[in-house]
């Protein structure tokens, strides 16, 4: 462990960071344009209309859980089994 040299990167000079010609605007514009200017897929949205619905089943499934309580599972006593 003691061999071991330790790299100390020093703070490069605020024009070093990024080439010549660019700023941080036109390098977030290049990167952002990869996302932004791509169309959805028809794909994405029959999943979330999918997920969507699937979400809705669980939610009314709750509700009547709860607004009718345990009894919709066939479980009638008030007791921890329910055989």
């Amino acid at each position: 462990m003691a061999d071991d040299q330790q790299i100390v990167v020093e703070k490069p000079a605020p024009g070093e960071i990024i080439a010549p010609g660019y700023t941080f605007s036109t390098i977030t514009d290049q990167i952002s344009s990869v996302v932004l200017t791509r169309k959805t897929p028809l794909f994405w949205f029959a999943a979330f209309g999918f997920g969507g619905s699937l979400l809705m089943l669980f939610l009314l499934a709750v509700t009547v859980l709860l607004a009718k309580g345990v009894g919709i599972w066939g479980c009638l006593l008030y007791t921890s089994r329910c055989v």
